[in-house]
């Protein structure tokens, strides 16, 4: 998923079985939820700061933390990137 908004954005994405590879766009501001019960997850995104992650569940900020976004599921790994 591409997601090319700049500011404040609210998401969720949601998948019971399956991976979530995210894109954002670098001026993205939102509070980040992650939550797997089998998988990994890795963020490569210049914006990101404020990480907690436990065993199965990451939170963080993408700049001031304005919006949302929440991504769940429930066998699969999820991967967020920042676009060029």
């Amino acid at each position: 998923i591409e997601l090319t908004n700049e500011g404040a954005i609210d998401v969720e994405i949601a998948t019971d079985d399956g991976d979530v590879d995210l894109w954002l766009n670098a001026g993205v501001s939102a509070m980040l939820t992650v939550a797997m019960d089998d998988g990994d997850a890795s963020i490569v995104h210049d914006g990101l700061w404020g990480v907690e992650k436990r065993s199965h569940r990451l939170t963080g900020r993408l700049g001031a933390g304005d919006g949302s976004i929440r991504i769940r599921t429930a066998d699969g790994d999820i991967m967020i990137r920042q676009m060029k």
